[in-house]
């Protein structure tokens, strides 16, 4: 594998690591700030959670269909935390959170739509499941 190739490899890993981890807390924080959590959100949540890990797996497969999606979904999100960052009412840890939520967001739309060494990555994916199939 081209070292151009593997990069792209590692940064959409990296991406997919990060975008799962903020979820992560984002779905620990909720409940543990919410003074009577409901299992109805939780479980809500945590189909939010498998659907976004679902979706990350196929772009890693080099689906364009999954990246495009994504791309859409980080910018809705990136809106939505710039809207969350405009109220000034909000708690610090909050904040912050909102504020990694974004950078990972916007960071994602720069990796998926403008890094050489994705769409390297993601081709090298899909050249490779042509040559398999018989």
């Amino acid at each position: 594998m081209d070292p151009f190739i593997k990069t792209g490899e590692k940064r959409t890993l990296q991406l997919i690591c990060s975008v799962l981890l903020v979820s992560l807390i984002t779905i620990i924080t909720y409940q543990r700030n919410v003074p009577e959590p409901e299992s109805f959100k939780l479980i809500l949540k945590i189909l939010h959670f498998l659907l976004t890990a679902s979706l990350l797996y196929a772009v890693y497969q080099g689906q364009q269909w999954a990246r495009v999606l994504t791309v859409i979904l980080f910018a809705i999100g990136a809106l939505v935390r710039l809207y969350d960052l405009s109220h000034i009412g909000l708690e610090w840890f909050t904040t912050i959170l909102a504020l990694v939520q974004l950078l990972v967001y916007a960071v994602g739309i720069y990796h998926l739509t403008f890094s050489a060494s994705f769409v390297a990555f993601q081709h090298w994916q899909q050249i490779g499941k042509r040559r398999a199939k018989p």
